[in-house]
């Protein structure tokens, strides 16, 4: 599906949430008249409100729409408060990793709204994300308790049963109902991704937040994991083709074939591939030809490409549909061997689900290794009747 192709509204959105908004294109869109409705709805769903806002308050935007602005103007006012609420909250708990010699990393949240559009209030997020190193984790779970925080899923050998594959666990304050994702990998366990969390230590840069420096990714690990994420996660949401786009747009001293390289020699090039050709076509960003030249010599880019565009070209409900029918876990996986490894995890990895289906005692779980292939030929056989 071409872009010509999508939906008024979802044009609406590409046109004016890229870097250099394309003004003229928005107009006619307008003139043959829009549902503003599924506007608001679609840029909230995709995470794009604060790029919509922008864009309707630029000098060069003649597009009138009073009363979708008005509920932007709104959103900001709450979407602002929030982001301040969670950044002083990330202030709190990098002064309290630092104080007990934890090493950490911010990404995504208010870091990657500032670095990449210069104020809290651009971007869209609605938790705090930080990566620790994997023998950190229990010092850093104390640190996070002592600052109010729990585990939203059990108890600590609960969790590493049944969650640790994903290699996060996630916090909640009761008080102010913040959500906290601490990372010690950037995708669940198995799973091929174009940046390991052990090499990027000696690269971290840092971002001034109220007066203080916090670490976070540099640019060349931001510039593939957010490749990588967007790619994980199928590019369903327009906000992350967004930050790419922003990030390719205004990082243009990076070397983007070296980075390529990179990942091919850990098998794993097709996410930079597969963004920069989304951005190409939605953003309108002018990529290097090589980098499109060589990502349509890929078939299985070009079909990747076809099926997101038609998720973001769907309604709410279609595109969750399109999201929950694919297999995510695949998507990322370039060779037969990866596909195998991935499977092979899922078949024999426990989950929460195998738990809750069968709760047995702490001693006995190791068995799960053994009933959970059994139950997914049984849930497989029972969906196929």
């Amino acid at each position: 599906m071409d872009i010509a192709d999508m939906p008024p509204e979802i044009e609406l959105l590409c046109c004016l949430t890229r870097p250099n908004a394309d003004y003229r294109r928005a107009l006619e869109l307008t003139a043959t008249g829009l549902d503003w409705t599924r506007v608001f709805k679609l840029a909230a769903m995709h995470g794009v409100r604060p790029h919509l806002l922008h864009a309707f308050r630029s000098p060069q935007c003649s597009v009138e729409a009073s009363e979708i602005k008005e509920k932007l103007e709104r959103f900001e006012w709450a979407q602002a408060a929030r982001n301040l609420t969670f950044t002083r909250e990330l202030l709190r708990i990098a002064d309290k990793f630092d104080a007990c010699g934890i090493p950490f990393a911010t990404f995504k949240g208010a870091t990657l709204a500032l670095s990449l559009y210069g104020g809290l209030a651009r971007r869209e997020f609605n938790d705090i994300d930080v990566i620790v190193h994997h023998a950190d984790m229990p010092a850093a779970e104390e640190a996070l308790q002592s600052c109010g925080y729990r585990a939203k899923f059990g108890a600590a050998h609960y969790r590493s049963a049944f969650l640790a594959y994903h290699q996060q666990h996630m916090f909640v304050n009761d008080d102010s109902s913040i959500g906290f994702d601490l990372h010690w990998g950037f995708a669940p366990k198995g799973m091929p991704f174009p940046i390991h969390a052990d090499t990027i230590w000696g690269n971290l840069e840092t971002v001034q937040i109220g007066g203080r420096q916090i670490p976070t990714l540099g640019r060349d690990d931001l510039a593939i994991f957010l490749a990588g994420h967007g790619t994980k996660e199928r590019w369903r949401c327009l906000g992350w083709i967004c930050d790419f786009a922003f990030f390719y747009d205004s990082h243009t001293e990076i070397d983007w074939s070296a980075l390529i390289a990179r990942s091919r020699q850990i098998q794993c090039e097709r996410p930079i591939l597969l963004g920069c050709t989304l951005i190409s076509e939605l953003m309108g960003i002018s990529v290097n030809p090589k980098i499109l030249h060589s990502a349509t010599r890929q078939p299985s880019i070009q079909a990747l490409v076809h099926s997101i565009v038609t998720g973001i070209s769907a309604s709410s409900t279609e595109a969750d549909a399109v999201a929950a029918g694919t297999h995510v876990d695949l998507v990322l996986c370039e060779t037969s061997i990866q596909k195998l490894n991935v499977l092979l995890r899922l078949c024999f990895t426990p989950t929460v689900g195998d738990y809750e289906t069968m709760p047995i005692p702490r001693s006995l779980w190791p068995l799960y290794h053994v009933t959970r292939p059994i139950r997914l030929v049984g849930k497989f056989l029972s969906e196929s009747l």
